[in-house]
């Protein structure tokens, strides 16, 4: 019996041409098909770090079309909007790829450069994807800034992966929030100095005045919750999300061990905030999730409290300009309240030690309240409370924070020298995999999507549509005297619609 890539194989040799192409072989569906000759740069290890001028030598090109990977748009899509209609300001052309369909997407873009939202071992098969495609690597952490002093997911522990996998010697660029984590790695590994860029992160710039929107107060108390560990939004009928620990690099004690201090400071917020919605009937309590969290626990713990709602539409910069102060544990949106003005108050006495130890800088740069009563006093008298932060305390972590940090990551992108990633990878092609790519180059990943949205709703809030992506284009573009970049589907080449989004460069204001 012939063999899977048999079949299809036969199928796809009889595939009527769409839009002038028609796949004649195998080698077209291949996910890790290479899609262009990259020289390769410097040494392999062990006993030699690579520098600039091994680089430099080994490859004069630049990257033109860039790949921008999207975590999650309710956190994630502004900034990135930003970055991309900067880079498309400069000559480049953008794809951006939901988190969710990036494997299946990989096949159908013509890419240079992929800008991945963070290298662990959950996306090592997408990034040898690329590697044996010939498409360089970068990265530009979603979340860069905060990070525990030991684990995985330290600093060192960051380092430890890079330099285990070879990422950091593959990496043509390595775009940083902060220079704590920059010295970190730079330290450790041999990730040479000119591709470790400190940038800041893009969605904090629109802290900034010239990007907002609306800045309307309302007599309003933001609760920003922070328990996607014990409270996932995407893991069914699991109650922690133990499998993204597991591939960060904990152990099941010590997921076990989170998960219960986790639950115990979760536990304790409902309970207070209830009680300060109890004291305070005028004042209305908004309760936003973290965007890995569900709303369904919330929405039922305070279905009694009429002045409590659960919302979580739009960025969380815009629920904080709209909001008098925000009450937290260990959020890192702490920041992004001192960026805006909006004073935030940490709930210390329902702290868990272990977790503030992990990520002290939210209460360091918040007023700190003792008790119910504390809470209570500091809520009356939020207008007159000021944003509580320095930059001396933000900066190492968070960057310049002036705003800039999408132009320093378009300048960065744009001069970046493309070198080969030259990953090992698994002799052929595994069968998963091999699927994959079948599946997104004929399929499409809409249409997989659709489906797996239809089993799974929740999936659907990780998704954007070119009408999330126009508006904001048109905002920054306005912002910046610019012309907001041509927005088009991406289709595989039997001409089935995918989920990402390619922006091209417009030069001139086309003809009323």
């Amino acid at each position: 019996m012939a063999g899977p890539q048999g079949q299809w194989g036969r199928l796809l040799d009889r595939a009527r041409p769409v839009g002038g192409m028609v796949l004649t072989d195998m080698a077209a569906l291949r996910l890790d098909a290479p899609k262009r000759n990259v020289a390769v740069a410097g040494e392999t290890r062990p006993g030699s770090v690579r520098n600039s001028a091994d680089i430099a030598a080994a490859d004069k090109r630049r990257p033109h079309r860039i790949g921008l990977v999207i975590d999650h748009p309710l956190r994630d899509l502004d900034g990135m909007c930003l970055l991309a209609q900067l880079l498309c300001g400069r000559g480049h052309e953008v794809v951006l790829m939901p988190f969710y369909t990036q494997h299946l997407d990989l096949p159908n873009l013509d890419i240079d450069l992929i800008v991945l939202n963070y290298v662990r071992p959950a996306n090592r098969a997408l990034v040898e994807a690329a590697s044996a495609r010939g498409i360089a690597l970068a990265v530009l952490d979603t979340e860069g800034g905060l990070l525990p002093e030991t684990g995985p997911t330290s600093a060192h522990g960051i380092a430890a992966y890079l330099r285990e996998s070879g990422l950091d010697i593959a990496l043509s660029l390595y775009l940083f929030w902060g220079e704590a984590l920059r010295d970190a790695v730079v330290e450790n590994t041999d990730l040479s100095l000119p591709r470790a860029v400190v940038t800041g992160s893009p969605r904090f710039d629109l802290a900034a005045s010239r990007y907002r929107r609306a800045d309307e107060r309302r007599d309003r108390v933001l609760v920003n919750t922070n328990f996607p560990i014990v409270n996932p939004a995407q893991t069914g009928r699991r109650s922690i999300d133990d499998k993204a620990l597991r591939s960060a690099g904990f152990t099941d004690q010590e997921i076990a061990d989170l998960a219960e201090s986790v639950r115990g400071v979760m536990d304790r917020m409902v309970a207070t905030v209830g009680r300060l919605a109890d004291a305070r009937p005028s004042r209305s309590f908004v309760i936003r999730p973290h965007p890995f969290e569900r709303c369904e626990p919330y929405e039922a713990a305070f279905a009694a409290h009429p002045n409590i709602v659960v919302e979580r539409e739009g960025s969380a910069m815009n629920a904080l300009l709209q909001s008098d102060c925000m009450l937290h544990v260990n959020c890192t949106t702490a920041v992004e309240a001192s960026l805006c003005g909006v004073p935030s108050i940490s709930l210390d006495f329902i702290n868990d030690a272990r977790l503030q130890a992990m990520a002290s800088l939210p209460t360091k740069v918040s007023h700190n309240a003792n008790d119910v009563a504390h809470t209570l006093a500091l809520i009356d008298r939020s207008h007159t409370l000021d944003a509580a932060s320095q930059a001396k305390d933000i900066s190492p972590f968070f960057g310049p924070l002036d705003a800039r940090a999408a132009e320093r990551a378009a300048d960065a992108l744009s001069s970046a020298t493309l070198i080969d990633p030259r990953l090992p990878s698994a002799k052929g092609l595994p069968a998963k995999r091999w699927l994959n790519a079948l599946a997104g180059r004929t399929v499409g990943s809409a249409g997989i999507e659709q489906v797996r949205q239809s089993l799974k709703p929740s999936r659907a809030i990780k998704s954007f549509s070119a009408a999330d992506v126009e508006p904001r284009l048109d905002h920054f573009a306005s912002v910046h005297g610019s012309v907001a970049a041509a927005i088009e589907p991406v289709r595989t080449a039997l001409g089935a619609d995918t989920m990402a989004l390619r922006l091209s460069p417009v030069t001139a204001r086309p003809a009323d």
